[in-house]
């Protein structure tokens, strides 16, 4: 029972990151870093516009990571609930878990279920 709830909480875990739309966030930022770093690197800017860019990519970058932790501490929360609400059942004990968990298969398998669910649409 131990390998269902692990693939569970992971399921959990990309379903929560998906609900929530880290993906577009990610891609946004991405978007402004590379726009502020070829504003940088252009030669017909002066340095106080570079400056300023600089410090307003900052603070939004700032933002963002914000906005991606607190996301990622919501997916990860969702996948301890499901491998922990195993454990309060009584179906196995969380060391059994842990040494479950590090199994190269289980970890391949988690890759490919992670990777599953954040890319396949419903």
């Amino acid at each position: 029972m131990t390998v269902p709830f692990l693939f569970l909480g992971i399921l959990a875990f990309a379903m929560v990151l998906r609900w929530l739309g880290i993906g577009p966030i990610v891609v946004h930022s991405g978007r402004r870093l590379r726009s502020v770093t070829g504003l940088l690197q252009s030669a017909d800017i002066d340095d106080d516009e570079k400056e300023a860019a600089a410090r307003s990519a900052a603070i939004a970058l700032a933002g963002t990571f914000l906005g991606i932790l607190w996301r990622s501490s919501l997916a990860v929360a969702a996948a301890l609930l499901c491998v922990w609400s195993g454990a309060w059942l009584g179906l196995y004990e969380l060391q059994e878990v842990a040494a479950v968990a590090l199994h190269p298969l289980v970890l391949a398998g988690a890759v490919v279920l992670s990777i599953l669910a954040l890319v396949v649409r419903a």
